[in-house]
């Protein structure tokens, strides 16, 4: 994106050469306002993941729908009551809505106000509330009585009482919720304010942080502005970018969103330039009116002729495009991962966009990322293929115009010649004007290329919601079995008869393990694609460790590839063309013996299990955790099947099984384990019961005859037939100990 800037207007953008603004404008004055953590070339992923706030920096200022955390303002514990109050900052308001909430990764009714209250960051109003379902930023009624009240007045914050928990004792707690983020003004083009609505739309997004950082800081939640305010702002400009944003092309699809958000020091150029890098979209500033643009096709403007170029100012060059970005990393969560389940929205999407041709050209691939924060899978491929291809355009020209010339702006097509001879005309656009002081106007221009805007949405991405013919789903974002075939991007691993199947087994010998890796058909949309024809190992592994298998796929076309193995999962998870095959870890010598756990899950049941894998990550101090609820709509039980491993091709002796469990009980319900030595057909109980059970390591003693992959072990809990909590399991260890020889 080119810079320019006159007297009467500047141009921002964003270059994929250098990943820096293009141009800043010196009457926009640095703000105390967040970061664009989202900014193009930003590489802490982590940041646009989870949005939280820090003390001592000031609240984040977040557009769209987020994954929210927070910082602890205000913790009081009520030991006659055994409630925790917990008061958590979460951003600058005015925030729309609190979608869902989750305490310590359960999820709780975001309704129940008498267990949280959402104030929306209002400025704040006389008096204590007296009816908490309503939004308001009075004194909360959960506030400590023994404390002096106060609104927080700005602040969005959610209060919560938090009943105690036995089993979770103390007053930390993970809290984290979605949340619908700032409401913002919108506009008609004569500048009249025509609704205060939560929206994501890039261009009242910018429009909000220019009224909130610039032009009202002190102002109160949608103040009315000022005669002069609005003679600062080229409404005509910010209403037609926001219709083209909303547009729907195809499917319900709007063409562009910005879900962001800022939480450190920034300028408020680079705030646009963040919302400009989501929707195609640049500012300029003319005559001292501040205007949102979006690049898009257009009809020309103005022709330069040879009468109003000056004599032998007409110069035409190639950028030099050797070191221009032709591999495009986007970044994002996506919005929509979870499908029907908005416990698992927000998932990382990584998506390389390539220009192959250059980097033929060129010899090497040059590479930058880009975050744009969270968004859904097909906008931001648009997004992305557009930066990318801009940066590739060549053709540049310089020119003088006469005085007499079009009154032609930055970001504006015009027609102009395309060599000296001035015979031929080509399609430009306008970069950067400089007002001479001869009169005369010096105008860089740039190829216009109309094929680089598409707004072809490509298919969303399909959700499964049954488990198709032939076993569970296998979750290539979690590597886990889900007997509820729940996410987007699903795979199953099969055998050839079309059987749930896990190809994955390891063994450790000595100080050294490794991983085998038996042929298996990856189930995709109906199609079957074999994967390797023969065993595959690898070697050389540590004991004890839990690693993602993995290959490079990414035409799905299967066969002898190369399998590979990771303990960073940033490596694998929604990588370009990277197929995970599952997770395993591989087992710690015990007693001159070996000992193997089980390598994946399958869940069943109205309720999750907590942390499953946790049940066999070689680690007896985690445990994954069965807790059952009842809220008055159903009986809510919890249970997962653990899978046991491949079965070794050495021979086994003294072998035995290990379960290393805990059940508390209440309201009378508790909880079962159960274990089977022919693939489910029939279970053999460990215990089952009503009471609860201190912390037990079971052993049970196994033929050494028999195929571990037949082994499954059920875990169950119990809730009342009258609304209330039931058994809570905690599963520490599954695992298998014997000696191979």
């Amino acid at each position: 994106m080119g810079a320019g800037y006159t007297p009467g207007g500047n141009y921002i953008g964003i270059d994929l050469e250098t990943g820096l603004s293009t141009g800043l404008s010196p009457d926009l004055s640095p703000v105390g306002y967040g970061a664009g953590t989202n900014l193009p070339g930003a590489t802490d992923e982590s940041k646009a993941q989870f949005l939280e706030t820090a003390l001592n920096v000031g609240l984040a200022l977040a557009y769209g729908r987020h994954l929210v955390g927070g910082t602890p303002v205000l913790s009081d514990y009520d030991s006659a009551a055994k409630i925790t109050k917990l008061f958590i900052a979460n951003g600058e308001g005015k925030w729309h809505a609190l979608e869902k909430l989750w305490i310590d990764s359960l999820l709780r009714d975001e309704t129940d106000t008498t267990l949280v209250h959402f104030h929306p960051g209002l400025d704040g109003a006389a008096g204590t509330e007296t009816v908490p379902g309503t939004p308001n930023q009075k004194i909360c009624s959960l506030f400590p009585a023994t404390l002096t009240g106060t609104t927080f007045a700005r602040t969005v914050y959610t209060a919560l009482a938090i009943p105690d928990d036995p089993m979770s004792p103390g007053t930390s707690f993970a809290v984290q919720g979605i949340y619908q983020t700032r409401e913002v003004r919108i506009f008609d083009v004569a500048g009249n304010q025509t609704d205060f609505a939560y929206s994501a739309n890039p261009a009242w997004c910018a429009l909000d942080a220019f009224i909130t950082l610039y032009l009202k800081p002190h102002g109160a939640v949608n103040e009315s502005l000022t005669t002069a305010e609005k003679a600062r702002i080229d409404f005509g400009a910010f209403k037609a970018a926001a219709d083209y944003c909303d547009a729907d092309i195809g499917g319900g699809t709007a063409r562009f969103e910005a879900h962001i958000f800022f939480k450190e020091n920034t300028t408020l150029s680079k705030i646009f330039e963040t919302i400009c890098a989501t929707c195609r979209g640049y500012m300029r500033e003319s005559q001292g009116k501040l205007g949102l643009y979006i690049d898009q096709p257009r009809s020309s403007v103005f022709t330069f002729d040879a009468d109003n170029i000056v004599d032998g100012s007409f110069k035409t060059s190639s950028k030099d495009l050797r070191t221009t970005v032709n591999r495009l990393v986007v970044k994002i969560r996506d919005l929509k991962s979870g499908g029907a389940d908005a416990a698992k929205d927000f998932a990382p999407f990584i998506k390389p966009l390539d220009a192959e041709w250059h980097q033929e050209q060129v010899g090497r691939t040059i590479k930058q990322e880009i975050d744009l924060g969270a968004n859904t899978k097909e906008r931001i491929e648009r997004v992305g293929t557009y930066w990318l291809n801009r940066g590739l355009l060549a053709r540049q020209a310089q020119l003088s115009a006469t005085q007499d010339a079009g009154a032609v702006m930055p970001g504006d097509r015009v027609g102009a010649p395309v060599d000296q001879a001035m015979v031929d005309v080509g399609y430009w656009e306008v970069l950067e004007i400089t007002d001479e002081p001869n009169g005369s106007r010096q105008v860089s221009l740039q190829e216009y290329d109309a094929s680089i805007f598409s707004d072809a949405a490509g298919a969303q991405q399909a959700v499964e919601d049954s488990v198709p013919a032939g076993g569970l789903l296998w979750d290539i974002y979690t590597g886990g079995l889900r007997g509820y075939g729940a996410l987007q991007a699903l795979y199953a691993i099969q055998d050839a008869n079309g059987n749930v199947y896990n190809p994955l087994s390891a063994v450790t010998a000595g100080t050294t393990s490794k991983i085998d890796i038996q042929p298996f058909y990856l189930w995709y949309k109906g199609v079957a694609i074999a994967v390797l024809s023969a065993p595959a190992q690898i070697s050389n592994l540590t004991p004890g460790i839990t690693y993602h298998v993995y290959y490079n796929d990414p035409t799905l076309a299967g066969g002898n590839v190369t399998v590979l193995a990771t303990a960073n999962s940033s490596l694998v998870e929604n990588a370009y063309g990277q197929i995970k095959v599952g997770t395993i870890t591989t087992p710690l010598s015990t007693g001159g013996g070996v000992t193997y756990r089980p390598t994946s899950y399958g869940e069943y049941g109205s309720s999750l299990t907590y942390n499953p894998e946790l049940a066999f990550d070689g680690n007896g101090t985690t445990s994954a955790e069965g807790h059952a609820y009842k809220d008055g709509d159903g009986s809510y039980v919890t249970g997962i099947i653990y899978f046991g491993p491949s079965n070794p091709s050495q021979t086994k002796s003294n072998v035995s099984m290990k379960l290393d469990t805990s059940l508390w009980a209440q309201n009378g319900k508790g909880g079962d384990v159960y274990y089977s030595l022919d693939g489910g057909a029939n279970w053999i109980v460990v215990f089952d019961q009503d009471t609860s059970r201190a912390y037990t390591e079971d052993t049970i003693a196994l033929a050494d005859a028999q195929d571990w992959s037949l082994l499954r072990w059920k875990v169950d809990t119990r809730c009342p037939a009258s609304t209330g909590e039931g058994g809570v399991l905690n599963i520490y260890d599954i695992r298998i100990e014997g000696t191979l020889t």
